[in-house]
């Protein structure tokens, strides 16, 4: 059967013995023989160290999705454009304009994104969220449903899966990345897992901003359908069908 693949490339958290942990998040999505990559970290260097310590070539990645404007998720960009700079870029459209005219003439093109946008076969952006800034996540069509990818999530983790999942039209598989609730307290962390439960999530993997007191509680509400998230960390889904 063939499978979509995703694998964290950059994370706070290490799942992987000889890779580099830094503050932020990166992730490559490969649906088939394609890849994407969803944000690119705050560090180049570390960004493709790790991903030449995972046999990723950056030449494969055909399209860069940047979910919001944070330094610790776009980062990266300069050295994933230097490397590859026939990558098309997907930042929503309220990033600035200075920001999209420097990557516009560094990239093969630009896409600004409002509203879910196809990146690639099975691999859609979500709506753009604008509060309390402007973020987009990334999902992924497979044959058990979609899979969310969230970069900090701060417009809310749930809200994401939510815009996700009604832009899918599916069930929502699984949920994982940067939750944005260190530092949250128990009774919001469970306001949190209560709402992705009630969105049908099976499988949560929290990552990068998502705090201990969360990864914890988490852990302990999905069990064995909790995801250890981490730099070095591999997924693989039953891929959905041909487009």
């Amino acid at each position: 059967m063939n499978t979509t693949e995703l694998i964290v490339v950059y994370d706070n958290y290490l799942a992987q013995a000889g890779l580099r942990t830094a503050h932020g998040f990166a992730c490559i999505v490969r649906p088939g023989d394609r890849a994407v990559l969803f944000d690119t970290g705050g560090s180049g260097q570390i960004l493709l160290e790790n991903m030449d310590e995972l046999g990723i070539d950056l030449a494969e990645v055909e399209a860069v999705v940047l979910s919001h404007m944070h330094w610790d998720h776009i980062g990266g960009l300069d050295a994933v454009l230097e490397a590859n700079p026939k990558v098309t870029v997907y930042a929503p459209a309220a990033f600035s304009s200075s920001f999209i005219r420097d990557v516009e003439a560094r990239a093969r093109a630009v896409v600004e994104t409002e509203q879910a946008q196809q990146v690639t076969h099975s691999v859609w952006t979500t709506d753009v969220l604008e509060r309390p800034l402007v973020e987009q996540a990334l999902y992924v069509q497979t044959a058990e449903g979609i899979v969310v990818v969230t970069g900090c999530a701060h417009p809310g983790v749930v809200e994401l899966v939510r815009v996700a999942k009604r832009a899918s039209g599916g069930e929502v598989h699984a949920v994982l990345g940067g939750f944005h609730l260190a530092g949250t307290g128990r009774v919001e962390i469970a306001r949190v897992i209560h709402g992705l439960r009630e969105l049908g999530v099976r499988h949560v993997g929290p990552g990068h901003c998502s705090g201990d007191a969360a990864r914890q509680a988490m852990r302990e509400a999905f069990g064995d359908e909790y995801l250890d998230i981490g730099v070095g960390a591999r997924l693989s889904f039953p891929a959905a069908e041909s487009e």
